[in-house]
């Protein structure tokens, strides 16, 4: 009994491709494809049991277009009959979108014929697309970690923003007459009054410290003498009277072949005048404190600062590096326009380190009915709940107090959460090398420094009421040197950027899926198109059932 049944394919190509194939067994394999106006496939196949197979079978897919009044599909789909298909199904989108895409798998399942090699391009097919779903997976939790990396970068240049330096003496409070000199030994029993000092000198005023006039003898920029005015005072509650040049940031460094650019000071440590009192910590040196920090910012004279000391030319060379951090997503940064946490000082820019003493100043007052008096707080901006002490009850904390050791503990452990005190997205650091030298030398100081001296009528004042020769001793005892200035005309600025961009992410996703099932950006138009069609033929249903 022989079976006779034709396939015929048309495509629209320009191919034409012709075979015979004999085989051992005797089964003889004859095809015809022709890549023309479409497809034609016709195989006639003889096995030895004598048994003839010849198909003849039509399928068409032919392009039209999708008409909106009708809410039919750009496909064309014939029986096996060669007749126009005209109920359209869910099915038949789905195996023309399939046979449309150029994946891998799905043409590959429809040619073979049942038994092992359908099993295992299914199998394989699967197999892919489990792959895929890990590939994909690991690049999404990848992506969405929002990992970035570091781009360093120096630039050289001809001009500079010079930082604010912020000098202090080593001596807070400034005795102006010897009549005030106490040498009464420490009593350190008292120790908790150190803290006072600050509420002593703020409701009080700077002239219990060094004075500007006195401290600093001589100052230049660029080579052009600078008046005091140009030196802003600060109170500070270790160290007294600080002074700070270039606080606003308008002043700039540029290249130069000749001369001294940066800031030069001499300054007169005043030793003669050191309060050696029940108040303050017993001091057994005498110098300078010198701060360099971003213009605007608040300085922390007692982190990162170098020491100068009398009798000495220190040269301070500074390096410039900048940073640009990446916001959310891809981290949390803090800008010049959020707003500044509470108990934050108003009148100061936003320092992360800054902002974690207001958050210890805040747990301390919540938690100990207490303040930090080292830490500069305006009770009246605390506006938080108070839960287990009064506003008018907190008090100044004292040194032996349990719960302050304990916030301090925790502070320290870094188990105190301080979140909204983020780094800035846009900060300066400037890092500082010392060098130092003697200075004066003794020739140096008996011709040229003591005739400068004499010219200061208001020291040679002060000395004599304290009965201080003007000699080289006074110079070697109280008088420092600094030179303050850039290293070299470069800066250095490190960038955060994603690890991943979005258009890695996106080039590595279509590798993923060109690697496992063979799809490509075409691919997703084609998806467009079926979902469109899906939804058009459920409206159309939708209507024909109403």
């Amino acid at each position: 009994m022989a079976h006779n049944e034709t396939f015929n394919f048309e495509y629209n190509s320009g191919r034409e491709y012709n075979s015979s194939v004999k085989y051992n067994s005797g089964r003889e394999y004859n095809s015809s494809v022709k890549y023309n106006s479409g497809r034609e496939y016709n195989s006639s196949v003889k096995h030895n049991s004598g048994r003839e197979y010849n198909s003849n079978t039509k399928h068409k897919f032919v392009p039209s277009t999708f008409s909106a009044a009708t809410h039919r599909p750009r496909y064309k789909i014939y029986n096996p009959e060669g007749v126009e298909s005209t109920e359209l199904t869910y099915g038949k989108l789905t195996t023309a979108f399939l046979s449309r895409t150029g994946g891998f798998g799905y043409p590959e399942i429809l040619d073979s014929r049942r038994g092992v090699k359908k099993t295992f391009w299914i199998l394989l097919t699967v197999a892919c697309c489990c792959a895929l779903f890990v590939h994909t997976y690991s690049l999404i939790s990848r992506f969405s970690q929002f990992p970035v990396t570091t781009e360093v970068t120096v630039v050289n240049t001809k001009i500079l923003d010079f930082p604010a330096v912020t000098i202090c003496n080593s001596n807070m409070l400034a005795v102006h007459s010897p009549a005030n000199t106490s040498n009464t030994s420490f009593d350190y029993k008292n120790a908790r009054t150190v803290n006072n000092q600050i509420n002593y000198l703020k409701l009080n005023n700077s002239q219990l410290g060094h004075q500007k006039e006195d401290f600093i003898l001589s100052a230049t920029f660029n080579s052009i003498p600078l008046a005091l005015d140009d030196f802003e005072l600060s109170l500070h509650g270790l160290y007294g009277n600080c002074f700070t040049f270039n606080a606003n940031g308008s002043a700039q460094v540029r290249r130069s072949v000749h001369g001294f650019y940066g800031l030069e000071l001499v300054l007169n440590i005043e030793t003669y005048k050191y309060y050696m009192g029940p108040l303050t910590y017993p001091l057994d040196f005498a110098a300078a404190w010198l701060k360099v920090s971003k213009p605007g910012a608040a300085f922390k004279i007692e982190e990162m600062s170098v020491a100068v000391s009398p009798n000495t030319i220190n040269i301070l060379s500074i390096h410039q590096t900048n940073f640009a951090r990446l916001g959310v997503p891809y981290g949390d940064c803090f800008r010049e326009d959020d707003p500044k946490p509470l108990l934050y000082q108003k009148n100061k820019s936003y320092d992360k380190d800054l902002c974690d003493n207001t958050c210890l100043q805040r747990a301390v007052i919540l938690e100990c009915c207490c303040y930090i008096s080292i830490i500069e707080t305006n009770i009246a901006e605390f506006d938080e709940s108070w839960e287990s002490c009064r506003r008018d009850n907190i008090t100044e904390c004292a040194t032996d107090n349990m719960c302050l050791a304990e916030m301090w503990a925790e502070y320290d452990s870094g188990n105190l959460p301080c979140t909204e005190c983020l780094p800035l997205c846009s900060d300066v650091l400037y890092e500082v090398s010392a060098d130092k030298s003697k200075w004066p030398l003794e020739t140096f100081t008996e011709n040229v420094i003591l005739h400068e001296l004499k010219a200061f009528d208001q020291l040679v004042d002060q000395l004599n009421n304290f009965s201080i020769s003007l000699d080289a001793d006074f110079v070697t005892d109280n008088l420092v040197k600094v030179q303050l200035n850039f290293a070299s005309m470069t800066t250095s600025t490190v960038t955060e950027l994603p690890q991943i961009s979005p258009w890695e992410f996106a080039s590595e996703l279509g590798s993923a899926f060109g690697l496992w099932i063979g799809w490509s950006a075409w691919t997703l138009f084609h998806l467009i198109e079926y979902l469109s069609d899906s939804v058009a033929l459920s409206v159309q249903r939708r209507r024909r059932s109403d």
